[in-house]
């Protein structure tokens, strides 16, 4: 992702810390059988990643402190995570399917 993005901020954060988080998750043997419970995981992990390049953003340019950025950064956010929550267990589901059988 960081490749095809030309900004100063990265995903590479967000996603390192999720990744430790979901797999010290599996460590302690618990099984993901339901397909909601990886929709909700799609759901706050998009949540993490859009906050964590929304603070990237605030940090590395002081400039976008004023209001205008944020009433959009709130909506786009949120529009995510909405849509990721609407199509996440669709896709889970069909993901989940595919892995139980091999």
């Amino acid at each position: 992702m960081d490749s095809f993005t030309i900004s100063d901020v990265s995903y590479i954060p967000s996603l390192l810390l999720l990744s430790v988080v979901w797999s010290t998750y599996g460590l302690h043997n618990k099984k993901i059988e339901l397909f909601l419970n990886i929709g909700l995981m799609a759901i706050f992990g998009t949540a993490f990643v859009g906050l964590s390049i929304w603070v990237q953003k605030i940090i590395l340019y002081r400039i976008l402190r004023n209001n205008w950025f944020h009433s959009w950064s709130i909506y786009v956010l949120l529009s995510e995570v909405i849509i990721t929550g609407l199509v996440a267990p669709f896709l889970s589901s069909w993901l989940l399917l595919a892995y139980k059988k091999n």
